[in-house]
């Protein structure tokens, strides 16, 4: 038994080798494509964290009128693309403009979610040494669990705009650490009854990769 263990674990090291030089090899072969073809479409990669609170309401028409604490807990995906890449004038521009979407979850510390996309246009420029200054405006369609919850029979779903602002501190390796605060104005546009508004702020952190 022991001698088939052997065997066993021999040709799992086996498998394992062969996997790490073909893998090796593919890298290698990735690597020389890349550079011999044109830069990425994707510039920019990475993660935001973020907790909002103190949701107020412009108007509600309907049956309830929501106002109150509202915290919710932010996860989203951040891809970036340098538009000068498509627009080579805005290379003579400071900072890079860049076409930027999230993908967001967000959930409620005290019960609900919210789901959505986030898409838009941010602007970075360098302010001193590492540090970036950055302001975005986006937005796109968002579900909001407690907006059905509240106000049936709405059906949760409304269309976030953001404005974003913060500093990026630029590490050596091509990343960045950002921070910064999120406005997100949410409202189904009267497509549907009853119409609700709100509002809500972020306090917001992430990390960054850049590719050239």
């Amino acid at each position: 038994m022991k001698n088939y263990f052997q065997v066993l674990v021999l040709l799992l090291l086996l498998v394992a080798a062969t996997f790490w030089s073909d893998n090796a090899i593919f890298q290698t072969e990735l690597a020389a494509a890349v550079t011999s073809e044109k830069p990425p479409a994707i510039t920019e990669k990475g993660f935001l964290l973020g907790y909002g609170g103190d949701r107020w309401n412009l108007t509600t028409i309907g049956p309830n009128s929501y106002r109150g604490n509202y915290q919710t807990i932010m996860l989203a995906g951040e891809f970036g693309a340098d538009l000068s890449r498509i627009f080579p004038d805005l290379k003579s521009i400071p900072g890079v403009l860049s076409f930027y979407f999230e993908p967001a979850y967000e959930q409620g510390v005290n019960g609900g979610f919210e789901l959505g996309l986030n898409m838009g246009f941010m602007y970075r420029l360098p302010i001193y040494d590492r540090f970036d200054g950055y302001l975005g405006l986006g937005g796109g369609p968002f579900y909001i669990s407690t907006l059905q919850e509240l106000n049936p029979p709405g059906t949760g779903w409304t269309m976030a705009g953001t404005v974003s602002f913060g500093a990026s501190y630029n590490l050596p390796d091509d990343s960045a650490i950002n921070l910064g605060l999120r406005l997100k104005h949410n409202s189904n546009g009267r497509l549907d009854w009853p119409i609700n508004i709100y509002n809500d702020w972020y306090v917001t952190a992430g990390y960054s990769w850049f590719y050239n």
